[in-house]
């Protein structure tokens, strides 16, 4: 039985960009095999065709999810938040 050899998810434009309208991000997860190294492959998408794209190793990609995860949440000092917790 022949197993899948990659996955593949599209992504919207941001609604409040116009000049993107009607693109989209594809990415591409290939699993390795004996012809190619495992890789995530990154293209524009206009209409029904790709305008670039772009291969990442393994570790580039975790790097750029690393980039595009929204920051931690920033926490204040515990001595302000007791303050205010107790109101004092």
């Amino acid at each position: 039985m022949p197993q899948r050899s990659k996955l593949v998810e599209f992504f919207a434009p941001h609604p409040g960009v116009p000049g993107d309208a009607g693109r989209a991000l594809r990415v591409s997860r290939y699993f390795a095999n004996d012809e190619r190294p495992a890789q995530l492959r990154f293209s524009i998408w206009s209409g029904e065709s790709a305008d670039a794209a772009v291969s990442l190793t393994e570790e580039e990609a975790a790097r750029l999810a690393q980039f595009v995860a929204p920051p931690p949440p920033v926490r204040r000092p515990l001595f302000d938040q007791l303050r205010d917790t107790l109101r004092l």
